[in-house]
């Protein structure tokens, strides 16, 4: 089980803005931070360039001095700001199809990452395999969001036997690790970045199950993740024959 987005024209990933809502809100809270404000990402469009995302997360790191403020923005991070993406995987029927639709669809967010997952005995694990090197306050953004919005939900009264990973060391302090993946386990310095559970419990029904709601934005998240494709191809197209055409003089 893997996302299905085209993985050959993310020579420039991107992401969806509506995830940079809850940074945006959380550093309302601090005097205005260059680079990071609403007013650089209002004419945007629907994506922004992962690089762009970054570099603005590295200025607000500075100004704030805030190491966790990835994990404080992941519990900002409401449903909503995953649009459609959140309700195609929340409506599915069962854990398993929640898993196969937020692989599948992860691109319509995010098209720099894969959600691959594998089956280690009686173990079902869920990978995030960036394409990009991400900063740790991205990731704990990126686990915590999913964590919170997505997995918690799912396992309801199980989700005290997830184990969430992370490939870096563990921080001196680990108050907001634990405020905000309770009741899971938390372990760091792992082989990759994700979590386990219990394959049995893919059978679990999903509380917010709507199978009429499901049929109709299916088809709508397919649709999209096809013009996706074909708008990147185009681009990377273009770029190609302008990178040939240089080495022959002007294009």
């Amino acid at each position: 089980m893997r996302g299905m987005a085209d993985s050959g024209s993310r020579d420039r990933p991107t992401y969806s803005v509506r995830l940079l809502n809850a940074f945006l809100e959380l550093l309302e809270e601090y005097d205005d931070i260059p680079g990071f404000s609403q007013r650089v990402f209002d004419n945007i469009g629907d994506r922004v360039l992962v690089e762009v995302a970054h570099q603005a997360l590295s200025v607000a790191l500075s100004v704030t001095g805030d190491p966790d403020l990835g994990l404080r923005a992941s519990r900002r991070h409401i449903v909503g700001d995953a649009g459609a993406y959140y309700y195609v995987v929340s409506s599915s029927p069962t854990v398993r199809d929640a898993v196969e639709h937020a692989a599948r669809y992860i691109r319509l967010i995010n098209d720099a990452l894969d959600v691959a997952v594998h089956f280690d005995g009686p173990l079902v694990v869920v990978r995030f395999e960036n394409s990009v090197v991400l900063p740790r306050a991205a990731i704990d953004f990126q686990v915590g969001s999913f964590y919170r919005n997505h997995v918690k939900e799912w396992l309801g009264e199980h989700a005290s036997k997830l184990t969430i990973y992370f490939a870096h060391q563990a921080p001196e302090s680990l108050a907001e690790y634990e405020r905000t993946f309770a009741p899971a386990t938390v372990r760091f310095s792992a082989p990759f970045v994700g979590f386990s559970f219990d394959s049995s419990l893919l059978q679990l029904p999903l509380p917010s199950a709507d199978p009429n709601l499901h049929a109709v934005l299916v088809p709508v998240a397919d649709q999209t993740l096809g013009n996706m494709a074909e708008a990147r191809t185009v681009t990377s197209d273009v770029r190609r024959i302008i990178h040939e055409r240089l080495q022959l003089g002007a294009p």
